[in-house]
């Protein structure tokens, strides 16, 4: 087949938009000690009477977050959302304050359960790495209810 005008080639390519719209998506190894290794920093507060039994050692984790970045023509720029959560995951080490005995515990999050308008996001400056999560359980077991507050780069 052959092309005659301009016009026809344009028909046929492919449509190229001036903004896009990317997310990216990052897994952080979460911890209540981040100096053993490259874990970042996360702390439990308002926690509801039916987990804190004693002291809280957030021994593990992970939370997979995305960044909300938008391709503008002046470069790039965040979203509206800057953060959006995916999921969490916590180990929790509780030391039961009566019998010193060590319980095992796991909380798992999913993004759908989080209320965007209870996340609080600071940016720093680059590199844009989660520096911190801090999760306000508000005194209850309603994962809903609970307020969450992140630090992402150089604060």
């Amino acid at each position: 087949m052959r092309i005659k005008r301009l016009s026809d080639i344009k028909a046929k390519a492919p449509k190229v938009y001036e903004s896009m719209e990317d997310s990216y998506t990052y897994t952080t190894r979460l911890s209540s000690d981040p100096k053993k290794g490259n874990e970042s920093y996360a702390e439990l507060v308002s926690v509801p009477k039916s987990i804190k039994k004693g002291f809280i050692t957030i021994s593990g984790g992970q939370m997979i977050w995305e960044l909300d970045l938008r391709d503008t023509r002046y470069g790039l720029d965040l979203g509206s959302n800057k953060a959006i959560i995916k999921s969490i995951r916590i180990e929790l080490e509780i030391e039961d304050e009566e019998t010193d005995e060590i319980e095992d515990m796991t909380i798992e999050i999913d993004g759908s359960l989080i209320n965007f308008e209870k996340v609080d996001v600071k940016i720093g400056k680059l590199p844009l790495f989660l520096t911190s999560l801090v999760i306000d359980m508000e005194n209850t077991d309603d994962k809903s209810k609970w307020r969450y507050s992140l630090e992402i780069g150089d604060i």
